[in-house]
């Protein structure tokens, strides 16, 4: 209850996984909005390939984590 209330006032999608409970078809909703989301986004790498190691896990931090740097 409390995730989806988080992801109703974050204007979240959010699918709860029940394949555990329900086989399978616990985890068509999911499934859907996962494949809903690839179609819709475009990924944008963080870094770029060619950046040096620190400079690849200082922008994995800032961008993924919010970090304000890494030490």
């Amino acid at each position: 209850a409390y995730l989806q209330k988080w992801a109703k006032d974050q204007n979240v999608s959010l699918a709860l996984s029940e394949v555990y409970l329900n086989g399978s078809q616990g985890g068509e909703e999911l499934a859907r909005m996962v494949i809903d989301n690839l179609k819709t986004n475009t990924l944008k790498p963080l870094y770029e390939i060619n950046d040096d190691v620190y400079t690849k896990i200082e922008k994995i931090a800032k961008g993924a984590y919010g970090a304000k740097g890494v030490t």
